[in-house]
């Protein structure tokens, strides 16, 4: 298999089994907020893939670097966005050695639409076009709107893809998502703009499903505002680790 996995420690720890966090598409960089401030006495390490181009490959390397740190269960899988993808493998993974999977959370992670049914990503268009009446709605802010428009039109043109988005984004296009069979702890955040995330697919996607809302969009959430989600992947670490939810 070509390209490695190296993990790199967020925190160390002092009690319990350490918890692994799956970085999302922009890079382990996205996560280091998250990580230096997660799970209390807990050691905190994110896997880093280099050169892997297929998301399953992605969690064999990583698991097989997990394995060098924690050779046995029971393991804690965090994973934000497209790293919650990875993450699931790694717990199929584990779970067909017969070994105890803690914890599987998903921050975040989004179905690629074209695993959706038709239905919702009518939905989801439909949710968009009212946000956007809305902002036309409000008055005194078009202005505004169409100068941060225009901001974020020069940094999408300005910056290039990284190597690890690029790869990132390759690996999702070729993946399909199969049932987990065991327990997905859902993350969500409270501010979205469109349908992104529709349950049922997460529902159909888990043996058993657990959707808590957290502060934040999909970005702030693990970083600026990342308070509500410390506080809750604790106590769910917590429980897990106790045999509870």
């Amino acid at each position: 298999m070509a390209g490695s996995c190296r993990l790199q420690k967020l925190k160390a720890g002092r009690n319990g089994p350490p918890i692994f966090l799956m970085h999302g598409v922009g890079g382990p960089h996205e996560i280091e907020t998250l990580g230096t401030r997660l799970g209390g006495e807990h050691a905190v390490y994110a896997p880093r893939t280099e050169d892997i181009p297929e998301l399953r490959a992605m969690a064999d390397a990583t698991l097989a670097a997990i394995w060098t740190v924690q050779p046995h269960g029971p393991y804690l899988f965090v994973g934000f966005s497209f790293g919650g993808f990875v993450a699931i493998e790694m717990a199929r993974a584990v779970r067909e050695a017969g070994m105890p999977v803690a914890l599987l959370a998903c921050l975040d992670t989004l179905v690629p639409r074209r695993h959706w049914p038709k239905a919702e990503r009518r939905a989801a268009g439909a949710m968009r076009l009212r946000h956007y009446a809305r902002q036309l709605a409000s008055p005194g802010r078009v202005a505004e709107r169409a100068t941060r428009a225009l901001r974020r039109q020069d940094r999408s043109a300005a910056a290039e893809p990284s190597a690890i988005e690029k790869r990132c984004m390759s690996a999702l296009a070729s993946y399909v998502p199969h049932r987990y069979p065991g327990k997905i702890v859902f993350f969500a955040p409270r501010r979205r703009i469109d349908h992104r995330n529709p349950l049922s697919l997460w529902r159909g996607l888990a043996g058993e499903l657990s959707v808590r809302m957290v502060d934040g969009d999909h970005h702030s959430m693990i970083a600026g505002e990342v308070d509500d989600l410390l506080g809750q992947l604790d106590d769910c670490i917590a429980a897990a680790l106790r045999g509870g939810a």
